[in-house]
């Protein structure tokens, strides 16, 4: 304990080098959190537990790309195959909601307001829509239109009220709108037509084998499991900026553990005289080893701690007050990230015990 008393940072610069620390955990954890969000938000919606079964044309395989819209007849057809439980319709069309001066182009969804299914997880504020004239909309989308429940605006130049305002369903690119089906087809002349059937099987049965059942009794049609529909949206949704994400954060994290590695070897190599010192005092080349160790430990552990409380609260304050970017980490995100940074610690450590032969006792006494 002596040794790692003595080999503390002077001053200002031990807390400087945690807080340095600090705020590269917080910049790795954002570009991580940015791209699990989507996620999140894509299984929050895609991955709702009362569809087991998302039944479109063939070559459509997510939300964000259609090919096609399914028969009039469909609906009935898919119900009578032997283990379906309910079918319900839903919508899609790129929608162009406007308040004032601005304008998004959303993702509109027209969903079956009686069963719930295809709607969104959960309600910021308000209620989901029930008649033509009304729309629910992404919360982060309402934000960024300025608007809020009981507002007016245009979808696809047709006057709706804001009746609801929704969670989980910010794609970081893109937010959702909600409105019924009938307003959908309204809008953009497909009245009556479904973009996707969502599918409730009775308890215990295969959806795989359900699956194969409507797509060999109902031609031009793919029936995905929940499972894979998510997968398929979380793939698609990557495609348009994971690649970027995925860059940063590679590059974040490689140049994060070398600052940390940076820092700590400074810090080390400051208390070269101490270290003579304790040389000539008979201290133990192994016992310094295990201090300046220790120290490198207690540095990166101390602003992982603050960077984590701070990546957490950044989350927090960005989801109340300005909530366009989604940040989602896990603790496996957090570990890791620790695991990195205490490993680029021990490395840079290493390089100083190894050059403790070079240190002369004698520099103890030198001016």
């Amino acid at each position: 304990m002596l040794a790692f008393k003595a080999l503390r940072g002077r001053g200002l610069r031990a807390p400087v080098a945690v807080l340095g620390v600090a705020v590269i955990c917080v910049l790795v954890l954002v570009l991580r959190g940015a791209g699990g969000g989507v996620d999140d938000a894509i299984e929050g919606y895609a991955g709702q537990p009362a569809v087991d079964l998302w039944v479109m044309p063939v070559g459509t395989e997510s939300l964000l790309r259609a090919t096609a819209l399914l028969p009039e007849d469909i609906s009935a057809r898919v119900a009578s195959v032997d283990g379906v439980a309910s079918v319900a319709p839903l919508a899609r069309a790129f929608s162009r909601v406007e308040h004032g001066d601005t304008h998004l182009a959303m993702l509109g969804l027209g969903y079956d307001v009686a069963s719930g299914m295809g709607g969104p997880k959960a309600w910021a504020a308000g209620r989901a829509p029930s008649r033509a004239g009304e729309v629910a909309l992404d919360r982060v989308g309402a934000w960024r239109l300025g608007v809020g429940v009981g507002d007016e605006v245009l979808v696809n130049g047709t006057s709706a009220e804001v009746v609801g305002l929704s969670v989980g369903t910010n794609l970081l690119v893109n937010q959702f709108v909600f409105q019924t089906p009938d307003a959908i087809g309204a809008q953009n002349g497909t009245a009556g037509r479904a973009s996707y059937l969502l599918v409730a099987l009775e308890r215990g049965v295969s959806a795989r084998r359900v699956a194969d059942a409507i797509e060999a009794y109902v031609p031009a049609t793919r029936a995905w499991t929940r499972e894979d529909f998510t997968a398929n949206n979380q793939h698609e949704a990557a495609e348009g900026f994971r690649p970027i994400l995925a860059l940063s954060f590679g590059l974040g994290a490689a140049t994060s553990a070398i600052l940390v590695a940076l820092i700590v070897h400074g810090l080390v190599e400051d208390r070269r005289a101490d270290m003579a010192v304790l040389l000539a005092l008979g201290a133990s080349s192994w016992r310094i080893a295990l201090a300046l160790l220790l120290h490198g430990v207690v540095l990166v552990t101390s602003g992982c701690v603050l960077g984590v409380a701070a990546a957490y609260a950044l989350a927090w304050g960005l989801d109340r007050w300005v909530p366009v970017i989604p940040l989602s980490f896990s603790g496996q995100d957090t570990v890791g990230m620790f695991a990195v940074f205490l490993i680029a610690s021990v490395l840079a450590t290493a390089v100083s015990v190894l050059r403790l032969r070079q240190i002369d006792p004698m520099e103890a006494f030198r001016s």
